[in-house]
């Protein structure tokens, strides 16, 4: 069986010059990205990436000035128990992942830092579905600070895409596989359990939100 991956190509615009220091997909609670990660290649400018130790998600560029940098690495699916992979699932109908384990990003941003992203999914089979916590669709722009990009899932593949809450702040459930429930039983009991949450906590500060159910059968 071949082993599932996925190619991510990152652009970085800004000026940027001596050394660079780039924060590559590490860990997060109790999923360690890093292992998933292979084949890290410096596009543009012409160079090489140095990493500060073995284990180290830091790369780092020495140039001149710059306004733009390309790079590309390859996510690998984790093997093992289902029950215990918790990093990024990649599989051969199924990416899924918090920006964790996707995305780098320059070392220096601060945390309050809020920084325009846009996230494609290019070279995917056309009735794959595509949904994170900033909207559907296969290319999505928005502001955020780097942990709110974290933080937030993505995902693509053979989706079903319920919207729960019809208000103007939607709640989308994505659906993964098969349950012992029917979808519309599914999407019925979350339904209730937002539009009870949100009356009672006045919770509706969130342009999208996301709930993604996955079959757990396999990595």
């Amino acid at each position: 069986m071949p082993v599932s991956a996925i190619k991510v190509e990152t652009e970085i615009i800004g000026d940027m010059s001596g050394e660079v220091i780039l924060d590559l997909p590490y860990a997060w609670a109790n999923a360690t990205y890093y292992k998933q990660i292979k084949n890290v290649k410096l596009e543009y400018p012409i160079g090489k990436l140095q990493f500060r130790n073995q284990d180290s998600n830091e790369a780092i560029l020495n140039t001149g000035k710059i306004n733009i940098i390309r790079l590309s690495y390859e996510i690998y699916q984790k093997t093992g128990n289902p029950c215990d992979v918790h990093e990024a699932i990649i599989r051969q109908n199924l990416i899924h992942s918090p920006g964790y384990g996707l995305f780098a990003t320059p070392g220096d941003l601060n945390g309050n830092d809020i920084v325009e992203f846009n996230v494609e999914w290019n070279n995917i089979p056309e009735a794959w579905q595509a949904i994170s916590d900033y909207g559907l669709g296969k290319s999505v722009k928005f502001k955020a600070t780097r942990i709110e990009l974290y933080s937030a899932v993505y995902a693509a593949g053979d989706l079903r895409v319920y919207k729960i809450v019809d208000q103007k702040n939607p709640v989308y459930l994505s659906l993964h596989g098969q349950f012992d429930l029917k979808d519309e039983e599914i999407a019925s009991y979350i339904n209730k359990i937002i539009k009870g949450q949100r009356a009672f906590f006045h919770d509706n500060d969130f342009p999208y939100y996301v709930i993604s159910l996955i079959e757990g059968d396999e990595p």
